[in-house]
């Protein structure tokens, strides 16, 4: 008891109630309200199990009663914290409407799990056609195995090549992948914006009259340079849709993108254009 090794239990209990808890949330399993009411679940086990821990310590006398109330406050803090940013991370919102013609443009804020409706969804990949990492990666935890067991056995394909795939457990009807970079390679920005424009006229060829855009940092892209690229690329194929979503899978990322969205829909020259911004 208070040793490292004697520690070890108690740590590997902690750690594998909130790896619960995370992939739970992450997976969508817990959404709204239930992702603060099983946090706070959460937290007074994790509370407990730290005060069961010490107990003996304390009973003995050989642990003051300052030190025996620390560990289960600094737990208390810890949980809170975890409890917020779980919270937060799953929330949807919209911080940006643009209306340019007929098609509706909506900037929102919502993690992979919680895609909206739509015909289609564009995805950026390596050559590939893996769900691995960047923004592919983390979409492809919600989608599940589906579209990429369909994917693969396709690649490798050549850059700026479109694959439609189904979307798994998303909302969507077709997942348009679309081959940026080599596997494991940064991203070049300009073929970014060709790629996701390649993507957007495969759908409309399709007549999908919808279309998300989820957005994140990519391999030598920051969140701006893919947001420009990937709004930029979007935009040149939007008088074929009634509405396009660019979603921002991380709340911290929400305000940069319905900047760049705005800056790029106020460049566009012959159309009506009305926009509200809230963030």
């Amino acid at each position: 008891m208070g040793s490292v090794t004697g520690q070890i239990p108690h740590l590997l209990f902690i750690l594998a109630l909130f790896a619960a808890y995370g992939v739970a949330v992450r997976r969508g399993v817990l959404r709204d309200m239930a992702v603060l009411w099983v946090g706070a679940g959460v937290g007074v086990a994790a509370v407990i199990a730290t005060m069961t821990y010490w107990w003996p310590l304390y009973e003995k006398g050989v642990l003051p009663l300052s030190l025996f109330l620390f560990n289960p406050f600094i737990m208390l803090i810890c949980s809170l914290w975890c409890v917020y940013l779980a919270y937060r991370a799953q929330r949807v919102e919209d911080i940006g409407t643009f209306n340019i013609g007929d098609t509706k443009v909506i900037v929102r804020i919502c993690p992979p799990n919680r895609l909206p409706e739509a015909d289609a969804l564009l995805l950026p990949t390596s050559v590939t056609l893996r769900f691995a990492d960047g923004i592919a990666g983390l979409v492809g935890m919600a989608t599940g195995k589906e579209p990429e067991n369909e994917s693969r056995p396709q690649g490798p394909v050549g850059t700026l090549k479109v694959v439609a795939v189904g979307p798994g457990d998303l909302k969507v009807e077709k997942i348009y992948l679309v081959a940026v970079s080599d596997y494991l390679e940064k991203v070049n920005a300009g073929v970014l914006q060709r790629g996701i424009e390649g993507a957007a006229l495969a759908a409309r060829k399709d007549n999908r009259e919808s279309v998300v855009v989820p957005i994140a940092a990519l391999r030598g892209l920051n969140l701006t340079e893919t947001a420009r690229s990937m709004v930029a690329g979007t935009l040149k194929q939007r008088k074929a849709f009634a509405e396009i979503v660019f979603a921002a899978l991380s709340p911290r990322d929400g305000a940069d993108l319905v900047v760049e969205v705005a800056r790029q829909v106020m460049k566009l020259e012959g159309e009506v254009i009305t926009a509200t911004r809230k963030i």
